[in-house]
């Protein structure tokens, strides 16, 4: 008997999920061709922009003959391509290699740092993201008066120890890795020249940012979600979180959760999770599109192929050596101590 009353509540569970899926997939079939084309187009600026910014970085570096533009963003696009179903930001780690075949003299470190340049501004645009999100939630100020009182001489103690050992930390890895950082210092040349650096980075990753919320205002325009900046930045925060974090190829499954979590109180959970679902697997299929586009129109299939290959095999390697590096470093740090040297 109680087995029966299980298989009725399983039944019954699977049912309210099909019909569920059915009303999800419903609105995700009813977005207009309009919109499908506004967001691909904006995702496509989006794309070409950062690959752009990503060019002058490295053209500074390594000279304007060495750092063919259109080469640079077919290869960026193709990275994005690979992100799209590889998990855990593989694709990064792809055009990073690809940078590196192309980009004759060119340093692994450098081009770690050149994107350490490249993340400057979006790390920034993030921060003050969550700050503004933040700001502006109901009894933001009082909650904000409590975090900062609370505790307040325990959390100041943190933060000094925090900063001695980042300290402690620099001082090693510049004697133990000096050669590194003349590459990546070679890697961020352009922010010598802040001028340069505004009009031939900042400037393009501006408009790509702007096209980016042009893409999530777009989708949620087709599914009738509220257009505020508000929720674009609810949106925006979530996919940042759920990319960092991707487990699944994309991120898929995670967004949605987030997605549903931020706009809670704005529109019924089954329109937020088509929206995302919708406006992902969209992006996704665009970019992988896109990005095959633009290598093989570029490098020729072959050569696509090959060049994804050994790009994606060089960043398992330099990943492994990386691993293996770290786990030498305590034993390194603990023989500089006891010779020493605080450093």
């Amino acid at each position: 008997m109680l087995r029966t009353l299980l298989l009725i509540a399983q039944l019954d569970i699977l049912g309210d999920l099909g019909g569920w899926f059915e009303e999800v997939w419903d609105q995700i079939r009813s977005i207009d061709v309009k919109y499908l084309i506004l967001g691909c187009t904006l995702q496509t600026i989006q794309t070409v922009l950062n690959g752009l910014a990503w060019r002058n970085i490295l053209a500074e570096s390594y000279g304007h003959e060495r750092t063919p533009a259109r080469q640079l963003v077919a290869a960026y696009s193709g990275g994005i391509a690979l992100n799209s179903f590889l998990p855990a930001q593989a694709g990064t780690f792809a055009y990073f290699g690809m940078f590196r075949v192309i980009i004759v003299g060119s340093a692994f470190a450098g081009i770690l740092a050149a994107g350490v340049v490249q993340n400057l501004f979006f790390g920034v645009i993030g921060t003050l993201n969550y700050v503004f999100l933040f700001l502006s939630r109901p009894d933001s100020e009082s909650a904000a008066e409590h975090q900062v009182t609370e505790d307040g001489g325990i959390k100041l103690v943190f933060l000094v120890m925090a900063a001695i050992l980042l300290i402690v930390v620099a001082r090693f890895l510049w004697k133990r890795y000096r050669k590194v950082w003349d590459d990546a210092k070679a890697g961020a040349v352009i922010l010598r020249t802040p001028r340069l650096y505004v009009t031939r980075v900042l400037s393009l990753q501006v408009a790509s940012y702007v096209a980016r919320m042009g893409v999530n205002a777009t989708y949620m325009s087709a599914f009738g979600i509220p257009v505020t900046i508000r929720n674009i930045f609810l949106i925006i925060a979530a996919n940042s979180i759920s990319s960092t974090f991707a487990v699944t190829p994309g991120g898929v499954g995670t967004q949605q959760a987030l997605a549903s979590v931020a706009l809670r109180d704005v529109a019924p959970a089954s329109t937020v999770t088509a929206y995302s679902l919708a406006q992902q697997l969209i992006s996704m299929a665009w970019n992988i599109t896109f990005g095959l586009i633009m290598m093989i129109s570029t490098f020729g299939w072959s050569t696509t192929k090959g060049m994804i290959q050994e790009s994606r095999k060089e960043a398992k390697q330099k990943r492994s050596l990386s691993d293996l590096e770290k786990e030498d470093e305590p034993g390194a740090a603990a023989a500089d101590a006891t010779a020493g040297d605080p450093g």
